[in-house]
């Protein structure tokens, strides 16, 4: 029946995932074991750089940097970020750059920046090798990794957001400053409380009514060829696949007499969003 109701000619294509199909009696090689781990690591690539595109998850908070012993020490929290590739580059724990004065111009400005990388692991040799002669070890394992590093101009290619315009003292009726427009600061909120403990067997305490008409931290960077704007009209943001670097913060000052400055609305934040439940609503 749905043949009947077609017009022309359907186009037909392949996707770039390929997945493995395996039969009965049928001797596996190397190539099809990894196809099994390659296709759900690409999977989860496309599915990651389509939702997310590229940008920080959660933490990696930078630091102002010190000058201590004759080097610039700039400090980052720990966190998670998303590369431009969907792959996920993970800091375990606080991390500090340390820049050598003595060796380096430092100029009035750094940007901060992170990529993924990875490190073979595990060496092992074929039990029987093709010839007579010793086979040569390969890495049985691939661990992630990453490359934090500091720059004195912007990387190019990389993840990341246009600066935002200074932010402008907005001035009540009397004259005095009551607001400061364009900031892109997002007002301060409460702590969170802690994630829920799965094991736990107690009864968790009750929460308090949520608020009925909550402050909205939507993104409003969002209009035409703005960081958001591509995400937001739900088009397939690809420019920056073939980018290694993720711009976490850039740091500046003045001149050499004033104090560091930490402007992290370079970096591209990425985080879903925990909508309420319509049926509480």
């Amino acid at each position: 029946m749905n043949d009947k109701l077609k017009l022309g000619e359907c186009n037909r294509g392949l996707s770039s995932l390929i997945r493995p199909h395996f039969t009965e009696g049928l001797l596996l090689q190397d190539d099809d074991l990894t196809a099994g781990v390659s296709y759900t690591r690409e999977l989860s690539r496309l599915m990651f750089r389509t939702i997310f595109g590229c940008g920080v998850l959660c933490g990696l908070k930078v630091d102002p940097p010190a000058l201590e012993c004759g080097k610039l020490k700039i400090g980052v929290d720990k966190g998670v970020a998303l590369a431009c590739s969907g792959d996920p580059v993970e800091l375990q724990r606080p991390q500090t750059i340390e820049i050598d004065v003595c060796k380096f111009t430092v100029e009035n400005e750094l940007w901060v920046s992170l990529k993924p990388h990875e490190k073979c692991c595990a060496p092992r040799t074929a039990v029987c090798a093709p010839d007579d002669e010793d086979a040569p070890a390969v890495c049985t394992r691939e661990r992630d990794g990453y490359e934090l590093c500091t720059f004195s101009k912007r990387p190019p290619c990389s993840c990341g957001c246009a600066q935002l315009a200074p932010a402008q003292p907005v001035a009540g009726g009397d004259g005095t400053v009551v607001a400061l427009a364009a900031s892109g600061t997002a007002p301060a909120t409460a702590s969170a409380s802690s994630p829920c403990d799965c094991n736990s067997t107690e009864e968790p305490p009750q929460e308090p009514r949520p608020d009925p008409s909550p402050s909205c931290l939507c993104n409003q960077r969002t209009a035409v060829g703005a960081c958001y704007a591509r995400y937001y009209n739900g088009e397939c943001p690809c420019d920056c696949c073939d980018c290694d670097w993720i711009v976490l913060a850039r740091v500046w000052r003045t001149d050499d007499a004033s104090p560091w400055n930490v402007d992290h609305s370079v970096r591209r934040f990425v985080r879903p969003v925990l909508m309420r439940d319509p049926l509480v609503a």
